[in-house]
């Protein structure tokens, strides 16, 4: 009795919903609200009046009738079979036509407790009332549905900022109890303040003071202390909820808290996580099945099966929907993506379960509940006009009709044969920089720069984005006693277009650096020591923009930026300090090193990104990254 989780996320209407307050001039029809067309309107009364479904509307011209939520649901689960999905996933409105039909869904757990300031919906473990607050939602959430058939199990969470603990916490004040457990933890370690205060840099004059200031983690035995607390924390998260849960359901399974791979890419959290759930889940948006990592996860997690339990394929040039997590050229190549994702992790083994997001496209102008500027992308299995998009499902469909044969090693899994689909960075590419022969000058020039010829970065190595668009480029590294210099040349049909400052470079031209000095050869998340470096392209406030976006403080970077002569591209150089990489350069000496060239034709979002040698999450996982070897 295998069962494979083919599953549709929101098989509901919900993201379609778009708000239309202070707006209605940007449509050129919108229906009354009172008239035929009232059910297309959302059904909250907070929203109502300023928010409708277009995809309703276009269902209530269809069908002649106004919305009904059961016959949506049977039509739906109907349509979906067709095409081989078998169950409904994550934020489904299960409805009694689920029970009817007898169509397996995921569910999530209610909530409970105070939540740790700065960390979402983290509930706060060593809080009291975050265990009497589940007991009480369990009871009343959970238990009347422990004899449920159809129930696969609980979500505990979405997407929760696990690897922002050891950053978060020592800034928050002990209101919190999560903060006082952590000050109590250092007082038993040290004994005294000023043992305290030499390993983390700090000058308080009592344990009680640390409680109500922000202590900043600066120091590698801070670090380390922090990771201890870490694993504290996770330990009595997942316990409270296990223990809970058991109370009043004994027959479901706990189905992970649908970690981002950045987030799922920690030894610790995957282990002690895993102690307390049935199935791992992980929303791995991707192009190509990275089956190193996932078989990672796998090994930290004693064994444990998982589920990909949140991903999708968009295409902006024939929908229409700018948005979207990643990007192909075509509901063709959507269709493609999709059977090479599913066949390719149903391989694995391991992987019993994926789930598309979502059912719907969302709207044109954003969904609502984050009115002005939402996502928008075509995600959808469905248009906004209840059109199927035929070229994505006939590929799904051939990808269940094959998951089982696949996952029993009885058939090759589908391989998509293009470059983005393509498991890139297994190999640990080598880049050598020369030391520099004399002076560096860093004015965009190559004057003083040693000779070696520039390594090329072209559109095949894309890991992010539809398609290249023309956008390549090449680098150039030397050094000296102070400084790693880098040179690049971008070619670029819509140059040095970046509005964003700070942590948001990403998201417009610009180049990014990663960089690590110790324990070259141990994959996984990013370690202390590690550095990711933003390099903006643009200026928008008149001066060159860069940021240290995984280190303890900012370093003074000289930088300079040019445009091509032909307007088309430009040169980007700066001088990156080994102090703030923590390296002692010599000749000899091998790091890591990767860098990417991430591409927002307004300046505003990144829609492309070229990764020399590593993936779409170097940003998370150093796994991946090449290697740089300093040279006489």
């Amino acid at each position: 009795n295998a069962f494979f989780h083919l599953a549709v996320c929101s098989l509901s209407n919900g993201d379609d919903y778009t708000y239309t307050g202070g707006r209605t001039g940007l449509y050129e029809w919108l229906p009354e609200y009172d008239g035929p067309f009232h059910t297309a309107y959302h059904p909250e009364p907070y929203w109502s009046h300023d928010t409708i479904s277009f995809y309703i509307a276009n269902e209530i011209r269809k069908y002649g009738k106004p919305h009904d939520p059961e016959a949506f649901t049977a039509r739906q689960i109907a349509r979906l079979r067709a095409w081989g999905f078998n169950s409904g996933g994550a934020f489904s409105n299960i409805t009694r036509a689920h029970k009817a039909l007898n169509f397996p869904y995921a569910a999530h757990l209610p909530g409970g407790g105070p939540a740790v300031p700065g960390l979402g919906t983290l509930s706060d473990p060593f809080d009291p009332a975050t265990a009497a607050e589940l007991d009480r939602n369990f009871r009343d959430g959970v238990a009347p549905s422990a004899q449920e058939p159809l129930l696969i199990g609980y979500f505990l969470g979405n997407e929760q900022p696990f690897e922002d603990i050891p950053r978060k916490i020592p800034q928050i004040d002990g209101k919190s109890a999560a903060k006082r457990r952590l000050v109590a933890m250092l007082e038993k370690e040290y004994g005294t303040v000023a043992a305290l205060n030499s390993a983390w840099g700090l000058t308080a004059r009592s344990f009680a003071e640390l409680n109500d200031i922000g202590i900043p983690v600066t120091t590698a035995a801070a670090a380390k202390d922090m990771a201890v607390y870490t694993d504290l924390f996770i330990e009595a998260y997942y316990s409270v909820y296990e223990k809970t849960f058991r109370k009043y359901d004994s027959h479901h399974m706990l189905i992970g808290s649908r970690w981002q791979p950045g987030t799922a890419n920690s030894e610790p959290l995957v282990r002690i996580a895993s102690k307390h759930l049935n199935i791992v889940s992980v929303n791995y948006y991707t192009s190509a099945i990275d089956k190193d990592y996932l078989k990672r996860l796998y090994g930290w997690s004693g064994g444990k099966p998982f589920f990909l339990s949140e991903w999708h394929f968009s295409s902006p040039s024939d929908s229409g929907l700018p948005g979207g997590a990643r990007e192909v050229k075509s509901q063709k190549a959507r269709g493609l993506a999709y059977r090479n994702y599913v066949e390719q992790a149903a391989s694995l083994g391991f992987v019993v379960g994926s789930e598309w997001f979502s059912l719907l496209d969302q709207a044109r102008t954003g969904r609502f509940f984050e009115r002005i500027g939402g996502e928008n992308g075509n995600i959808g299995v469905l248009s906004v006009a209840d059109r199927p998009w035929y070229d994505l499902l006939e590929q799904a469909t051939a990808a269940h009709r094959n998951v089982y044969a696949v996952a029993e090693g009885k058939r090759a899994p589908f391989v998509y044969d293009d470059p983005q689909f393509s498991a890139a960075g297994t190999a640990k590419r080598v880049i050598r920089a020369p030391r520099a022969p004399g002076a560096i000058r860093v004015d965009g020039s190559r004057e003083g720069w040693p000779g070696n010829p520039p390594e090329g970065i072209s559109g095949k190595r894309m890991v992010i984005g539809a398609e290249a668009a023309g956008v390549e480029g090449s680098f150039r590294l030397t050094w000296d006693d102070k400084y790693l210099y880098v040179l690049v040349n971008v070619v670029d049909a819509t140059p040095m277009m970046n509005n964003q400052t700070g942590s948001g470079i990403w998201n417009g031209d610009g180049i990014e650096l990663f960089v690590g000095a110790e324990t070259p050869d141990q994959p996984g998340a990013m370690l202390f020591t590690d550095r990711q470096i933003l390099l903006s392209a643009g200026k928008p406030s008149g001066k060159v923009e860069y940021f240290y976006a995984h280190s303890p403080q900012q370093y003074v970077t000289p930088m300079a930026v040019l445009p091509a002569s032909d307007g088309k591209g430009y040169t980007l150089e700066a001088a990156i300090p080994f102090e703030a990489l923590g390296i002692k350069p010599a000749i000899g000496r091998q790091i890591l090193f990767d860098l990417a060239i991430d591409d927002g034709p307004d300046g505003t979002r990144r829609e492309r990104q070229l990764m020399w040698n590593g993936t779409d999450r170097n940003s998370s996982d150093r796994s991946a990254w090449g290697r740089l070897l300093l040279t006489q």
